[in-house]
């Protein structure tokens, strides 16, 4: 398929070479082939969606940049629905290679190190892959499925998944027993109280409620521990209704706890804190309401896990929770952002961070009219804490010179649903990898080379204003190799953050690469941060120095790292 998608892509009367044919061609050759990438080097390249020659990746890459950059929006040159189409394409001949237990393994590694920003992806994948797998990899599939879902969200979207997949696939509509064995014993394994506290607090989502689960997967009191507890807090679940107080119940109190303060207002505050105290209750448990008022936050702070905190920041600003020269709220809040162990416990992804600091910098949310003036201590602890949640790691000590992509399609998507383009998200990465590795050269390109003044030592928010002020342009994904190459600089590893839309330059990366390496002697590697989820790349799959990421892999600093360290052969 790909060889003839090249061969009609040519212009006509060129010939194309063969990919051996090529390699012979160019083998002694010291200096760049030149020819343009809107023309192939040899049959095995593919025409990328901007009309440039490129390489296709492996399936299971273009599964990781799925799952690590999700297709929300879309790219420059193709539309959401493309890529999904593509993704679930991609998911299916996986399957057909018998390649579906590859998958689930490097899902559970992704989950248990915390790797991508959005769960997302990674329960469709469970999701396709437990509708459509082989017997036995559906039943490994629903085997590990409760170390991904944690709360009842993830549960209601992987159904939602689930079934939309049935539709899709023209398969029964119907829960298959695996599915309904595995829902029934995630509430059956959870241990009274935190059951409580979960369906109290996620009651609904994404047009699922505890109830329809209940009445689909038929999930009953009596198969789980404390099973008068349970039987209390199931036909709350299914009838909204309590029993008559006939002996002490912790979880009837709980839920009755609950039930009064849906109804209390701000003349009844002094109960509010009490039941927020005694019961631990957090802001999806207060009525709307009461979510204006100084003291219900306040109180709401001081359990607050780090995940809720950072989203809610912007509220508690406007409330006046951190004005003062001395405050304890602020000091609890930036406490937080800038302890270590409190991030990894929390599983906060740097991405969340970055939009959280973003946002939170310009005093205005991109929905929404809420408005606050952003305290700078605030400001200096998310800065501090982007960078904390990456893994670093003794610097390499080697030469690094990264590229950023900063041409137009650069600005067109939106990295895994967030307000970040691809062109920020890049140089926040491009930034983390700066913090890691001192000895680097950074270069923006889009048809010419451009310098780019972003640095560590600034706040992310004003890197990202530098980033902005860049002209747009064509893409030429050479141009920061061929810099070095034409200057002689020493580099041992070029590291390029791009969407591989490259069309506009007289050589071809990989051309270019290979002179560069011949001319001074230095195996350099090259590693490709793809920012959008397409199969294309420009880093030649024959090349083993050559390193494929998917860009907001909070794994990446570690990954270039052991990438560095191999001591590989050709």
């Amino acid at each position: 398929m790909y060889l003839a998608k090249a061969v009609r892509g040519a212009k006509s009367g060129v010939a194309v070479p063969s990919k051996s044919q090529y390699f012979k061609s160019v083998s002694h050759n010291s200096n760049p082939l030149e020819k343009p990438q809107t023309e192939p080097l040899h049959d095995e390249q593919i025409i990328n969606n901007a009309g440039g020659y490129v390489f296709s990746v492996d399936d299971m890459i273009y599964l990781k940049r799925f799952i690590f950059l999700g297709t929300e929006k879309g790219t420059y040159y193709a539309s959401e629905s493309k890529l999904t189409a593509d993704s679930v394409q991609c998911l299916d001949r996986l399957l057909k290679q018998s390649r579906g237990e590859e998958i689930l393994q490097f899902l559970e590694s992704v989950n248990m190190e915390n790797r991508a920003a959005k769960s997302g992806p990674t329960l469709f994948a469970l999701a396709y892959i437990a509708k459509l797998g082989e017997v036995d990899l559906r039943k490994k599939v629903y085997q590990s499925l409760h170390s991904f879902i944690r709360i009842p969200t993830q549960l209601f979207e992987f159904l939602e998944y689930s079934q939309t997949i049935s539709k899709a696939k023209k398969e029964s509509k119907g829960w298959g027993r695996l599915q309904r064995q595995f829902v029934k014993k995630w509430y059956e394994e959870k241990d009274i109280e935190t059951l409580s506290y979960q369906v109290t607090k996620y009651q609904q989502r994404n047009g699922w409620s505890h109830r329809d689960v209940f009445r689909l997967a038929h999930v009953v009191a009596s198969a789980g521990n404390r099973p008068e507890e349970r039987a209390i807090l199931y036909k709350w679940i299914v009838k909204k209704e309590l029993e008559p107080e006939s002996s002490e119940s912790k979880v009837r109190e709980y839920l009755n706890a609950f039930i009064d303060l849906q109804k209390t207002t701000e003349e009844e505050l002094p109960m509010v804190i009490e039941s927020i105290y005694k019961y631990k209750f957090v802001r999806e448990h207060i009525p709307t309401p009461l979510l204006n008022n100084k003291r219900v936050w306040e109180e709401l702070l001081q359990g607050m896990p780090l995940g809720a905190l950072v989203r809610n920041l912007n509220k508690m600003t406007k409330l006046g929770l951190f004005d003062g020269f001395s405050n304890q709220n602020l000091d609890i809040v930036c406490d937080k952002l800038t302890d270590e162990n409190c991030l990894q416990k929390a599983r906060i992804h740097p991405l969340k961070l970055s939009v959280a600091l973003l946002t939170y910098s310009k005093g205005k949310g991109d929905k929404g009219k809420l408005e606050w003036s952003p305290n700078q201590k605030v400001v200096d602890s998310l800065n501090n804490a982007y960078y904390k949640s990456f893994k670093f790691f003794p610097p390499t000590g080697k030469r690094f010179l990264i590229g950023l992509d900063v041409s137009a399609s650069m600005t067109w998507a939106h990295c895994v649903g967030t307000p970040i383009t691809p062109r920020e998200g890049s140089a926040l990465l491009a930034l983390a990898l700066m913090k890691a590795e001192k000895n680097t050269l950074l270069k923006g390109f889009s048809h010419t080379l451009v310098d780019v003044p972003i640095s560590p030592e600034r706040r992310l928010d004003d890197n990202i204003a530098e980033i902005s002020r860049i002209p747009m342009g064509a893409t030429d994904l050479c141009l920061p190799i061929k810099h070095a190459l034409d200057n002689n600089i020493p580099v041992d590893c070029f590291i390029i953050l791009s969407d591989n839309e490259t069309y506009s330059g007289r050589y071809h990366p990989s051309e270019t690469l290979r002179a560069y390496r011949k001319k001074t002697g230095i195996d350099a590697r090259y590693v490709n941060i793809q920012m959008t989820a397409t199969k294309f790349s420009v880093a030649d799959p024959e090349d083993v120095h050559s390193l494929e990421i998917a860009g907001f892999d909070s794994g990446m600093i570690e990954t270039i790292n052991e990438f560095l360290s191999w001591e590989l052969l050709d």
